[in-house]
């Protein structure tokens, strides 16, 4: 501080204020600038809040750590001294620590664009993240070698546990990866990590989703709705009754619900079966296959509110 002003040469006053975003010493007592160009001694700062408010943000220079590495960022490696057997090691660590941070924030890049995608949230995200981080940790081959199968794996999964209705076949023209290859890293997961998934969801949590996709007002959706849960009880396991259609895939019952739907005088419009196929990733044959085992029970399945027994 000596190579500062101790006192105003103006009025004599010994109290100043420091102007930091300008580097000026003020006096307090008639405002002169005593210095210019102060130079901060202090700790440097460099990573800010999220937000432009004037609030404290004790963070010191770097990115924020990331639980989930490795070395929990990029950090830097400074060492003072000669280079020699244990300056080598010390480095060699490093670069390893740095590749396997590399791999990983690459994984989660593909992890996160894949759910953007698919259109989940982050909740999702985080939670196929740390799966992946956890195969990684198992198997790193395994997670090199099939990349794009594990990442479509851990985001598969990461929807089941977080209660996220999303058909196989939906992921797999956005995974970059064979339906084959996802299947059998989902298994290696499943396996190796002991993953419990809950049982299956009911068709029902598809079905919304579909018909807004399809521009299906709500009464259509409604409708639709009603005949899933007709066709496909939530307590399956209690019901004595045994359909055509039973064992087969909820997606392509959707399909061919939603196809019903369309053919009734009060929806709202009409999807042909190709528009339908192509929402819910299910073969058009599928769909109408699928129809065609539901069609002579329509008047059991399709609520009288919405179409008559004519209809």
């Amino acid at each position: 501080m000596s190579a500062y002003a101790k006192e105003c040469p103006e009025c004599g006053s010994v109290d100043f204020v420091d102007a930091v975003s300008r580097g000026d010493r003020v006096c307090t007592g008639c405002g002169l600038v005593v210095d210019a160009h102060v130079i901060d001694e202090g700790t440097e700062w460099r990573s800010f809040a999220d937000n432009d408010k004037n609030t404290a943000d004790p963070s010191r220079v770097g990115a924020a750590t990331n639980a989930l590495l490795d070395n929990g960022s990029a950090a830097s490696l400074r060492i003072d001294g000669a280079k020699g057997t244990g300056f080598s090691n010390l480095e060699r660590q490093n670069a390893r620590s740095s590749n396997q941070d590399r791999t990983l924030l690459q994984a989660f890049s593909e992890i996160s664009a894949l759910c953007e995608r698919l259109g989940l949230k982050d909740n999702v995200r985080h939670a196929a993240q740390d799966l992946f981080k956890k195969t990684y940790d198992l198997d790193k081959k395994m997670c090199t070698r099939s990349a794009a199968g594990i990442h479509a794996s851990c985001v598969f999964i990461a929807c089941k546990q977080e209660g996220v209705p999303r058909t196989f076949n939906e992921f797999v023209p956005l995974a970059n990866a064979p339906k084959k290859e996802i299947g059998k890293c989902f298994k290696f997961i499943i396996r190796h990590l002991g993953v419990k998934l809950d049982g299956s969801v009911h068709a029902s949590k598809f079905l919304h989703r579909f018909c807004n996709q399809l521009g299906m007002n709500h009464q259509d959706t409604k409708a639709a709705t009603e005949i899933i849960n007709a066709a496909v009880p939530k307590d399956s396991e209690s019901s004595t009754t045994i359909n055509a259609w039973d064992g087969k895939n909820p997606t392509s019952i959707i399909g061919a619900v939603i196809y019903i739907v369309s053919n009734l005088p009060k929806v709202s419009v009409s999807r042909s079966i190709g528009e339908i196929a192509n929402v819910t990733h299910v073969a058009d044959a599928t769909i109408r296959s699928t129809y065609r085992d539901m069609y002579p029970s329509r008047h059991q399945l399709v609520p009288s509110w919405f179409a008559s027994a004519e209809e």
